[in-house]
C-alpha cells in the first residue's frame, strides 16, 4: 500500500509472507544459544511426547517453578507433527520450531500493519525492514523460551494498543498480556505498564476505564490462570500457582538463592548485547528514549538494574526495539530534511533525508548479515554433529538389553535435547570443571511428573550422582581447541586426542573464541584472518560396534 504522498508500505499479507520466510530460515539455521532452553523446555516436552527426558530442579514438585501447561502446548503440536509428517525426531524438532516461526511472523506482521495504519506508512515500512533483517529477531523468534512466547504476546498487544481506545481494546490487551505473562514469563507483565498508565491516568472517564480494566483482569485470571493451576496441580499432584512460585523465588528468596547464584553481569550488559544484535538500530533506539514511554524502555530499565542478566530476558521487547528505532529514524530524517531545506531547497532536503536513510539501512543490512552468518558458521557445529548419532548407532539398539551411553563433559551445556538422540541412547555426564547442579532423568513413565528425583536443590549445589566414569561411555561429544595436547590426568581431558581409546567418527569446525579476536568472532567476513578453529567431534570407543 502507499499513503497520499506515495510512500510505499507493505500490506499485512506481504509482511507476513516475507517475515515468515525469514523466521522459517531462523527455525532451520539458528543455534540453540541457551542451555536453559534445552533442559527446561525441550527436555520436558520430549518427556511428555516419548516418556524420556532430563529433569531440572525447577520441575521438582518441591519447588514447582515451571509450568507443565507451557510444555504441554508444544508437545501437543510436536505429537501432531510426528503423526502427520515424520517420526524422525530431529525433523519433529524443526517442525516445532516452524510453529514458533509462524507465530512470530504473525505477531510481527500485525505490528507492522498497525503501525502503517495508525502511526505512519514510512515508519511501518522501516519497521518491517528492521524486523526482517535483524539478527536479534533471527535469534529470538524461534527460541523455545517463555520470554520468546511473551515476545509474541507483547508484540501483538502493542499492535492492538494502537487501535482506538474502548472496552474491547482494554479486554483484548489485558488478555494478551495475561497469556504472555501467565503462560509464558511473569516478568513480561511489566511491558504492560504504559498501557496501564494510559488507562488509569492519561484518559478521561477514569472510573469507567478502571472498571473495564478490573473486569478484564478478573476474566483473564479465570480463563488463563484457572486452567493453568488445574493442570499444573494435576501434574505436580499438589496445589501450585507456578507464576507466583517463579516470582517468589526470583525476587523474594534471599541472597543464597534466586538469580544471584546463577551469575551476574554489569549494568552495561544489555547495551553491548543490543549493539551486537541490532548494530546501528540500537543507538537509534536509545535516541528515542527521551521521546517515548514504550514497553521496550520500561523493560530495558528494569532488567539493567537486576544483577542477573541474560540475553533471553530482553527477547520480550526485541520487536519493540525495532519499533522505537523506526520512530527515531523517522524523526531524524525529518530534522535532516528540514535543516537541509532551510539552508538550500526542499529538493535538496528530500535528497539528504533519503541519502541518510539509504546509508543507515545499508550499514544495518551489512552488519546484520555479517553477525547472523557469524553465528551460523562459527557456532552451529553441535546441531550438525549430534544428528550423526542416528547414522552411527546400530539398528535395533532401541530393543537391545544394553543401553548406549553418550557422554558429555565440559560440553554438557551445548546438548541440543533428546530430539537428536536415537532410541536406546542415554545422555551421561562426565565430571568437568563445572560445579553446579546438573539435571537428572525423569522417572521413565508418562505423567510421573510428581515424583521427586534425588539430589535436587534450589541453590545450584553440585550433586555427584549425576556423573559416570569414562569407562561406561560408548560415545563422547567433545570440543578440542587448536594446538591442544592430551593430558589424561587433566580435569577436562581432550578425549579426541586419546587415540588409544577413541576414534573420531564425525567432526565439524568450531570457532575457538578464546584465541580469536573479538570482531573476528562477532562478525563473519569472508577471508578475514585471525580466526582460530577447533573441532567439535562425535567420538566412538574403539571396541564399540
Amino acid at each position: 500500500m502507499s499513503d497520499v504522498t506515495g510512500s510505499w508500505a507493505p500490506s499485512f499479507s506481504l509482511a507476513f509472507k516475507l517475515l515468515c520466510l525469514s523466521r522459517l530460515l531462523a527455525a532451520i539455521y539458528s543455534n540453540i544459544s541457551d542451555c536453559d532452553e534445552v533442559f527446561n523446555y525441550w527436555e520436558p516436552t520430549h518427556y511428555l511426547q516419548y516418556g524420556l527426558g532430563l529433569q531440572t530442579w525447577e520441575y521438582s514438585p518441591v519447588y514447582a517453578i515451571r509450568s507443565w501447561a507451557y510444555a504441554l502446548l508444544h508437545s501437543t503440536w510436536a505429537g501432531v507433527m510426528e503423526m502427520l509428517v515424520s517420526k524422525n525426531k530431529p525433523t519433529v524438532f524443526y517442525e516445532t520450531r516452524g510453529l514458533l516461526a509462524i507465530a512470530s511472523a504473525t505477531t510481527e506482521a500485525c505490528l507492522v500493519d498497525a503501525v502503517v495504519k495508525h502511526v505512519n506508512p514510512k515508519v511501518g515500512r522501516d519497521l518491517f525492514f528492521m524486523l526482517f533483517m535483524s539478527t536479534g529477531l533471527f535469534v529470538a523468534s524461534t527460541a523455545y523460551l517463555p520470554s520468546t512466547f511473551a515476545m509474541y504476546a507483547v508484540t501483538l498487544a502493542t499492535a492492538v494498543s494502537l487501535e482506538k481506545p474502548g472496552r474491547l481494546r482494554t479486554y483484548a490487551l489485558v488478555l494478551i498480556y495475561g497469556v504472555g505473562s501467565l503462560l509464558g514469563w511473569p516478568f513480561s507483565a511489566a511491558a504492560g505498564t504504559p498501557f496501564a498508565v494510559e488507562e488509569l491516568f492519561l484518559s478521561g472517564r477514569r472510573l469507567m476505564r478502571l472498571r473495564h480494566l478490573l473486569e478484564a483482569i478478573i476474566a483473564t485470571l479465570l480463563l488463563v490462570l484457572g486452567p493453568m493451576v488445574l493442570l499444573d496441580s494435576t501434574f505436580y499432584r499438589k496445589l501450585v500457582v507456578v507464576p507466583l512460585n517463579l516470582v517468589l523465588y526470583n525476587v523474594f528468596s534471599g541472597a543464597d538463592k534466586g538469580p544471584d547464584i546463577f551469575g551476574t553481569e554489569p549494568w552495561w550488559f544489555y547495551l553491548l548485547n543490543g549493539s551486537l544484535n541490532f548494530n546501528v538500530l540500537f543507538p537509534m533506539y536509545l535516541l528515542a528514549l527521551p521521546l517515548q514511554l514504550l514497553p521496550a524502555n520500561v523493560m530495558l530499565g528494569i532488567f539493567s538494574l537486576q544483577p542477573h542478566k541474560e540475553e533471553r530476558f530482553l527477547f520480550v521487547v526485541y520487536p519493540l526495539i525495532c519499533f522505537n528505532a523506526s520512530i527515531a529514524l523517522f524523526i531524524a530524517r525529518s530534522w535532516i530534511q528540514n535543516a537541509a531545506s532551510f539552508f538550500t531547497s526542499r529538493t535538496v532536503g528530500r535528497r539528504a533525508s533519503r541519502a541518510f536513510a539509504a546509508i543507515f539501512f545499508a550499514i544495518f543490512t551489512v552488519l546484520s548479515l555479517s553477525r547472523t552468518l557469524a553465528l551460523y558458521f562459527h557456532y552451529h557445529a553441535p546441531l550438525d554433529v549430534y544428528p550423526q548419532l542416528h547414522y552411527r548407532v546400530p539398528t535395533g539398539s532401541a530393543t537391545s538389553s544394553k543401553e548406549i551411553n553418550l557422554c558429555v563433559g565440559k560440553e554438557w551445556y551445548r546438548f541440543p535435547s533428546h530430539y537428536f538422540l536415537p532410541d536406546g541412547v542415554r545422555l551421561r555426564f562426565l565430571k568437568s570443571s563445572f560445579d553446579g547442579l546438573l539435571p537428572k532423568y525423569f522417572e521413565e513413565h508418562h505423567l510421573l511428573t510428581h515424583v521427586e528425583v534425588t539430589g535436587m536443590n534450589d541453590q545450584n549445589i553440585e550433586a555427584m550422582d549425576r556423573y559416570v566414569p569414562i569407562e561406561s561411555c560408548d560415545f563422547v561429544i567433545d570440543y578440542t581447541p587448536p594446538n591442544a595436547q592430551f593430558h589424561p590426568d587433566a580435569a577436562e581431558p581432550l578425549y579426541s586426542l586419546d587415540e588409544e581409546h577413541w576414534v573420531k567418527h564425525y567432526c565439524k569446525p568450531f570457532l575457538d573464541s578464546a584465541s580469536t579476536a573479538r570482531l573476528a568472532r562477532a562478525f563473519y567476513v569472508p577471508g578475514l584472518g585471525s580466526k582460530s578453529w577447533g573441532e567439535y567431534c562425535l567420538l566412538k570407543r574403539r571396541h564399540v560396534l
